[in-house]
C-alpha cells in the first residue's frame, strides 16, 4: 500500500483478517478496509503537507494523527504497533472507563517516551515482547518528518530478533513470514 503511495489510516485488529480456509491463503493475513486510506500526493502528484484530519479509531490512531499534522508512512506503522500491543495484552493501557481523546494522546506520549518497559500495563509481557515494543516506539518515534521513511530492514530486524528470542519457530521461518 505505501509502495503504491498511499496510507491506510485505519490500522485496528478488526481490519486484519486471515484467508479463507482451503484456499492457501489461510495462513496469510490481509488488510482490509480502505475507508480511511488517503494518497500521499495531490492529483498533481505533489507531497501533501496540510495537516490531516484525524480520522480512523482512537486506540490505534498514530500520535501524529491526533496531533493533526501532516500524514505520513509513520502513521501506519505506529496504529500497527498499538494493534500489535492489543492483541498482546487483550486491551489497551488507556482503555478503562470513558477516556478522553486528550487522556489517550497524553497516554501514547507517555508509552511512546518511556517505552513498553516503562508502562505497567506491560509488567508481566514476556521480555522479547517488551523488547520488541521498544524496539517499534523508537524507530517509528525517531520518524519526525511527514515524508520520513521508515526502515523497514531495520523493522524487520527488530521483529526477527523477537522472534528468534520467543523461541516459537526457527528464524528462517519468521524470516519467510516477513518477506511475503
Amino acid at each position: 500500500l505505501h509502495a503504491a503511495g498511499f496510507l491506510h489510516r485505519d490500522l485496528k485488529p478488526e481490519n486484519l483478517v486471515l484467508g479463507y480456509p482451503g484456499t492457501g491463503g489461510e495462513h496469510k493475513l490481509h488488510l482490509i478496509d480502505f475507508g480511511t486510506s488517503e494518497s500521499l500526493t495531490d492529483r498533481k502528484g505533489a507531497r501533501r503537507t496540510a495537516p490531516q484530519a484525524a480520522e480512523g479509531s482512537l486506540p490505534y490512531m498514530a500520535v501524529t494523527v491526533q496531533q493533526k499534522k501532516p500524514m505520513g508512512k509513520r502513521d501506519d506503522i505506529e496504529g500497527l504497533i498499538w494493534t500489535l500491543l492489543r492483541l498482546c495484552l487483550g486491551k489497551m493501557p488507556w482503555e478503562h472507563g470513558k477516556v478522553s481523546a486528550a487522556g489517550v494522546l497524553a497516554h501514547k506520549l507517555r508509552v511512546r517516551s518511556h517505552g513498553a518497559s516503562g508502562e505497567p500495563a506491560c509488567r508481566g509481557m514476556a521480555s522479547y515482547m517488551v523488547e520488541l515494543f521498544d524496539g517499534l516506539l523508537l524507530h517509528v518515534s525517531a520518524l519526525d518528518a511527514p515524508e520520513s521513511e521508515p526502515d523497514f530492514d531495520a523493522l524487520r530486524k527488530v521483529v526477527q530478533a523477537a522472534w528468534k528470542a520467543s523461541g516459537f519457530a526457527p528464524a528462517s521461518v519468521a524470516k519467510a513470514v516477513l518477506e511475503y
